[in-house]
């Protein structure tokens, strides 16, 4: 049987993946990020709300580096 090929995510939606993932709570990476927890909660949620400096303010809190998939 083929392999169904899978829809690549969005970087919002990896992001939401790694915080989910985290050991972190969404208070401490709020925190970390400069952000109120509850702009972190509503991307959580929604995945709208947020600006790419806070995107960049969560991935840098999170550690987090781009990588380029060349697929």
């Amino acid at each position: 049987m083929a392999k169904k090929k899978r829809e690549p995510q969005t970087l919002s939606e990896q992001l939401q993946r790694v915080v989910l993932d985290s050991d972190l709570t969404q208070y401490r990476i709020s925190k970390l990020a400069g952000m109120s927890q509850a702009q972190l909660h509503r991307f959580m949620t929604t995945g709208r709300g947020i600006s790419i400096e806070s995107l960049d303010r969560i991935g840098t809190a999170l550690r987090l580096r781009l990588v380029v998939d060349d697929e």
